[in-house]
C-alpha cells in the first residue's frame, strides 16, 4: 500500500508557502459547454450524440407528433429512423421526461437536413435515352 508524502511534508512548509496550493485547491471546476450534434445524416436516419453531459437525458424533435424520448447516462448517442428526405429537423435535449425543460440554454441543438432527391439536381435524378435507327410499329 503506498502512503503519500504529503501528510509527512505539511508540518515541514510554513504556512505561507501553503497559500499557492490552497487557493489552487479552491479553484472552482469549469464546466465544459454541452452540444447535441446530428452525424451519419442519410435520407431517412440521422444519429444525434450529446457531448459534455452525465446523467440521463431526454430528446425530442420538432416534427408533428414527436415523442419524448430517454437516454441512460451511458447512452450519449440516438440513431433516429424514419426520417423524411430532403426535410430540415431540430432536435433538443432535455432533463425531464415530458421534455419542457432543455438541459441548458447554451446546449447546442442538433439541426440538419436530411437528404433527398432535387428536380433541380442534374445528374442524380435523370436519365439520357439515345436511339440511333430505331421504328416502332403498332
Amino acid at each position: 500500500m503506498k502512503r503519500s508524502l504529503l501528510p509527512a511534508l505539511l508540518p515541514l512548509a510554513r504556512p505561507r508557502a501553503l497559500l499557492p496550493l490552497l487557493c489552487l485547491l479552491a479553484l472552482p471546476q469549469v464546466a465544459q459547454a454541452q452540444s447535441l450534434a446530428a452525424s451519419d445524416v442519410t435520407e431517412t436516419t440521422a444519429t444525434i450524440t450529446i457531448s459534455n453531459h452525465t446523467g440521463a437525458w431526454y430528446y425530442k424533435g420538432n416534427q408533428n407528433g414527436a415523442q419524448c424520448v430517454s437516454r441512460t447516462s451511458s447512452q450519449t448517442t440516438a440513431d433516429l429512423t424514419n426520417l423524411t428526405g430532403d426535410t430540415s429537423y431540430t432536435y433538443k435535449a432535455y432533463s425531464d421526461s415530458s421534455c419542457t425543460t432543455e438541459i441548458t440554454t447554451d446546449t447546442t441543438d442538433a439541426e440538419f437536413t436530411t437528404v433527398g432527391l432535387s428536380a433541380d439536381t442534374p445528374g442524380q435524378n435523370t436519365a439520357t435515352l439515345t436511339l440511333s435507327n430505331w421504328t416502332a410499329a403498332w
